[in-house]
């Protein structure tokens, strides 16, 4: 597979590390969630000063609102971090 394709399978399989572990199998209840965003995205988070972040995060995330997030949903979280991820690093290069 490419890494592309690599990549995108890794996704998938992290989401599900976390979705299967309660309710339904194929959506992330809030605390599923939470640990989620707390064990894969610690350097994010890091930089947030808001306590209540993740818990604003998730409902904004969570479309229509039955408590529970997607795989859908979950990729829509992931396209501005990876857009921001994209602008870090130019940055980066055109700071060196």
């Amino acid at each position: 597979m490419t890494d592309l394709e690599n990549s995108c399978e890794t996704i998938v399989n992290i989401f599900h590390q976390y979705s299967v572990r309660t309710d339904d199998f194929d959506t992330l209840s809030f605390n599923e969630f939470n640990r989620l965003v707390k064990e894969q995205f610690p350097n994010w988070l890091g930089r947030v000063n808001d306590p209540e972040f993740i818990t604003n995060t998730f409902r904004s995330v969570d479309k229509n609102k039955d408590k529970q997030v997607d795989f859908g949903e979950f990729v829509n979280l992931l396209i501005p971090l990876i857009k921001a991820t994209h602008d870090h690093l130019h940055e980066r290069h055109h700071n060196h």
